[in-house]
């Protein structure tokens, strides 16, 4: 899949979540004083479909895992079912090392190297096992 398609992919899977998130949802006007009016998902109809990682160990990054399993403590924190929350992360339950991550940190200024000297400077690539405990 070219980049450009990908990038459609992760663009449509976004637009779904969204779409997702706010049916089933009430609005809490606003507030005297000008509070904005927000939308709460309701925990009994919201449905999840949270989607990590792809077919190559080298674009799936520990940041993306970092992320759903921010979203899925929130959604456990908001009360949503988790029979209602599908997860597709990685290679699934599959024990090979499918997750790139870094060794050490980057100074905050390296983004200022030519890309060439970066490359060669930065730390290399470890391959890991992804694992979310609890969530097949």
């Amino acid at each position: 899949m070219d980049r450009f398609c990908a990038r459609a992919v992760e663009a449509a899977l976004v637009l779904a979540f969204l779409l997702l998130s706010c049916g089933g949802s009430r609005v809490i006007p606003d507030e005297p004083g000008g509070a904005k009016a927000s939308v709460v998902p309701t925990p009994g109809r919201l449905h999840a479909v949270l989607v990590n990682g792809g077919g190559r160990r080298e674009i799936n990054y520990y940041s993306h895992l970092e992320h759903l399993r921010s979203l899925l403590s929130l959604l456990k924190e908001e009360g949503v079912d988790p029979a209602r929350v599908s997860v597709f992360s990685g290679d699934g339950e599959d024990p090979t090392l499918d997750l790139a991550t870094r060794e050490g940190e980057l100074a905050p200024e390296f983004w200022l190297l030519p890309t060439r000297i970066g490359r060669l400077l930065r730390p290399p690539m470890v391959y890991v096992n992804s694992d979310l405990p609890g969530v097949a």
